[in-house]
């Protein structure tokens, strides 16, 4: 394939072409160099024709800035509303729950398990530690 014309790679560009022909232009940019330099010549000229202009982010960042979007004031005010509301919320459950009997009910049911006598583990380590100890000097004494 000969070199590919700059103006075939402009529509190559913005895919005024066939598929087919797209599939061409993709080979031989890959196989020749002069031809992806001039590729890239046309990429770095190419521009759209609905970009944004130069100054479209400053001048977004600046309305971000000053609009009331991120209004502090607000935020804090929102924030001890929704503090409030869960301190009334916490306050509301509790008097409820006590109200109806489920404070008692979990304290019944706690000292119930209390009662049952169980051995801690750092109890039940010593133990063993101990019967082997007492097993080594009985060892030790024969």
């Amino acid at each position: 394939m000969d070199h590919i014309p700059k103006e075939i790679l402009n529509k190559y560009c913005t895919h005024q072409l066939s598929e087919d022909d797209q599939s061409r232009i993709d080979h031989h940019l890959t196989e020749c160099e002069q031809c992806f330099s001039l590729y890239l010549e046309v990429i770095d000229n190419f521009t759209v024709e609905h970009s944004v202009t130069d100054t479209f982010t400053d001048l977004t960042i600046t309305k971000i800035e000053t609009s009331h979007i991120f209004d502090q004031d607000k935020l804090q005010k929102n924030k001890k509303r929704r503090i409030m509301g869960h301190y009334f919320l916490a306050a509301g459950l509790t008097l409820l729950f006590t109200f109806s009997g489920l404070f008692e009910e979990v304290i019944q049911i706690t000292s119930e398990t209390g009662k049952q006598k169980r051995i801690s583990v750092s109890e039940q380590l010593m133990n063993k530690t101990n019967d082997i100890l007492d097993q080594m000097k009985e060892e030790n004494n024969k």
